[in-house]
């Protein structure tokens, strides 16, 4: 039985290897399986992300997919609205951007793509630039509170859960909401705050965090 041809294709060639694998299958994908001989897989859409190496025969016939030769690189993405500051003066406060590259596996040449897809899959559509950056200061946010009143910044931030039991990763979006209060978290999920509301209590469409 082989894998869903709405998620494949496969190539002739090669060797097998991880460099192999990654070369005849593009930066795009976000996953390879050498089953067999001359014969490679090719996942996208997050699927069948290879984490471990196993060097020129990866094993086992296609229906088996061994989960050591076909481990998810992006297993979760959690977000939500993280406080950043609260002020009555004006102000351009510096924030950061980017992802953690604290984990071994969030430096692999397909996580940006495969965390991107996961995100997607949740509701938080990102792109991949946010996930292939490393966290770093990238600009500042002007706060602007009216007289006598406050403003509080929040950013939206993500957890990325990797292959299972090794851990997650931060991802800082460039995604920022202003409340009145630190009381007040935003509710929706970015790009869907209903722009009547200046609270961010209110979302369009029903897209709430």
């Amino acid at each position: 039985m082989d894998p869903s041809p709405n998620t494949k294709k496969y190539f002739h060639g090669g060797d097998g290897s991880r460099d192999d694998c990654s070369k005849l299958c593009g930066s795009d994908a976000t996953g390879w399986y050498h089953p067999r001989g001359d014969h490679i897989y090719c996942f996208w859409g997050g699927q069948c992300n290879i984490f471990t190496n196993n060097g020129l025969n990866w094993g086992g016939p296609v229906m088996d997919f061994p989960s050591e030769t076909c481990t998810v690189l992006v297993s979760k993405v959690s977000g939500g609205w993280e406080w950043l500051t609260c002020t009555m003066n004006n102000q351009d406060y510096k924030v950061e951007k980017g992802t953690s590259k604290s984990q071994d596996w969030a430096n692999e040449p397909n996580f940006a793509g495969a965390a991107s897809m996961v995100s997607k899959a949740a509701g938080y559509d990102m792109g991949t630039q946010t996930f292939s950056e490393s966290i770093a200061v990238s600009q500042k946010v002007p706060l602007r509170p009216k007289k006598g009143k406050q403003v509080c910044l929040w950013q939206w931030t993500m957890d990325i859960h990797g292959p299972p039991s090794l851990g997650t990763v931060l991802t800082k979006a460039e995604h920022f909401q202003q409340t009145s209060s630190k009381d007040l978290r935003p509710k929706c999920i970015p790009g869907y705050v209903d722009p009547s509301d200046p609270d961010a209590q209110t979302c369009l469409h029903g897209k709430y965090a």
